[in-house]
């Protein structure tokens, strides 16, 4: 059984996770459901990932795993070549989510991975 103070801390818990989510948009589409986007961060998704591949990169060189640096490398590379291109198909992806065009969706996201690969 849950005692008292269990349940405010998990109160608590769900607070702060839900004080975090901020939307910038939201739109209700024509079935009735609300969607919640926060473009800034869709738009940063790429940067966020290169950060991540650097700091990866930085690690199994330092750990002189050379066939996961060399990985690492060439996914930096190609992040960096097609960031733009990603960055616009994530936006229309996103339209096209918010539309209900799942068709179109469903093609964007993959070009959105061949890109990355």
């Amino acid at each position: 059984m849950l005692g008292k103070r269990k349940i405010n801390d998990l109160f608590e818990e769900f607070d702060t996770f839900f004080n975090d989510m901020r939307p910038n948009y939201y739109r209700v589409g024509p079935n009735g459901y609300v969607f919640y986007t926060n473009r800034e961060n869709e738009n940063n998704k790429t940067i966020d990932e290169l950060n991540v591949l650097k700091k990866q990169l930085e690690v199994s060189i330092s750990q002189e795993d050379f066939e996961s640096s060399v990985k690492f490398r060439d996914k930096i590379k190609t992040l960096e070549k097609n960031g733009e291109k990603i960055k616009e198909l994530r936006i229309e992806l996103e339209k096209s989510i918010t539309d209900e065009n799942f068709e179109e969706s469903i093609k964007l996201r993959d070009k959105i991975k061949n890109l990355i690969k």
